[in-house]
């Protein structure tokens, strides 16, 4: 990437965190949280008077307002239904993982032997892992 069109580490993070994590699930929350208070101070409510029928005062163009409520609609419903839920869904999540433990097999190799050598341990062995 060229030096001058970095971007900022907080989207690259936002892009490349693991997505079922309980940190992922709060960093989505917060994202969503976000962008329904930047459409709520940008105003966008307004358009919400197209679903009745009515222009929002301001003399908006029907597109504009159209534009303004879908915005709206899709950012009030995932502040209203999915941030709760992720919220919710992170401490139970990391609960779990710590109850249960993150257990993963240990895979063959390519060629489908097991692992040989000081240590190694049975194709399929469980292992606990942090």
């Amino acid at each position: 990437m060229k030096e001058g069109r970095r971007r900022p580490a907080c989207v690259l993070r936002l892009l490349v965190f693991p997505v079922f994590t309980p940190g992922s699930f709060l960093m989505r929350a917060g994202f969503i949280a976000v962008v329904f208070f930047i459409v709520q101070l940008l105003g966008m409510r307004d358009a919400m008077s197209l679903l009745s029928g009515t222009l929002p005062e301001g003399g908006a163009s029907w597109e504009g307002a159209a534009l303004g409520c879908m915005v709206y609609f899709f950012a009030y419903f995932g502040f209203v239904l999915v941030v709760p839920v992720l919220v919710i869904a992170a401490p139970v999540f990391h609960l779990l993982l710590k109850l249960h433990g993150a257990r993963r097999r240990i895979p063959p190799e390519p060629d489908g032997t097991c692992q040989r050598g000081p240590g190694a341990v049975q194709c399929g062995q469980m292992l606990k892992g942090s």
